[in-house]
């Protein structure tokens, strides 16, 4: 889940949910023939006991989905930000000495607003 999130597919949703089915479902299958053959459990036994796992494993995902996203999320940001004011038009590195303390402070104003306006 975290390599699939860190690459950022733009099908990441499709690919994600696919991924959560297939391993419910396969979970699902094989503890239901567990649950029935070797503790004797009745359909609705089993329901019920495979509805509070996927609940458990549905919130789960669902946290460290976000956690994810917060991080990534901040790392984007700032390398945004540090390759727009550290780096020139040019892509090059910026050669602080030669300049002046408004203009430092105009960069950082301008690629503040530019990292501001991607996250609205």
């Amino acid at each position: 889940m975290h390599e699939t999130v860190q690459q950022l597919p733009s099908n990441l949703n499709g690919v994600l949910s696919a991924a959560y089915v297939k391993e419910v479902n396969e979970y699902n299958t094989s503890m239901s023939k567990l649950l029935k053959d070797g503790f004797g459990m009745s359909g609705e036994e089993i329901f019920n006991f495979l509805s509070t796992g996927e609940q458990n494993v549905n919130l789960f995902c669902c946290t460290e989905l976000k956690s994810i996203f917060n991080n990534l999320a901040n790392q984007y940001l700032l390398r945004k930000f540090s390759l727009g004011f550290k780096r020139d038009e040019k892509g090059n590195n910026r050669n602080w000495k030669e300049i002046e303390e408004p203009k430092i402070k105009d960069l950082f104003e301008v690629n503040k607003k530019l990292v501001e306006d991607s996250i609205e």
